[in-house]
């Protein structure tokens, strides 16, 4: 990572970091820093990573073929549900309005 890079990045944590009410130490901006420089690099390394892991048949996997067949009946469905409402799954609320 360039100096460049870094210090924007630096400002984008503190910004961040401001944002949820953190306070950060040196040691601690240095260790996220880190932690991101080596998942942007990870991120950076993905394109590569599908070219040349999609070789199932290399592997000895044989994928199945993805058909469409019919859903589970509503009743059935319904059976296994803790509480239901106008044939829909009833759930507790949890947000108030």
């Amino acid at each position: 990572m360039t100096e460049k890079h870094l210090q924007k990045e630096k400002m984008d944590l503190k910004k961040l970091a401001s944002l949820v009410k953190l306070s950060l130490t040196e040691e601690e901006e240095q260790e996220f820093l880190a932690d991101l420089s080596f998942l942007l690099d990870l991120a950076d390394s993905l394109p590569e990573v599908q070219k040349t892991q999609t070789d199932f048949d290399g592997m000895g996997m044989t994928l199945r073929e993805d058909e469409p067949h019919p859903f589970l009946e509503t009743q059935h469905l319904l059976s296994n549900s803790p509480a239901e409402r106008e044939n829909e799954i009833s759930v507790p609320e949890i947000m108030e309005e």
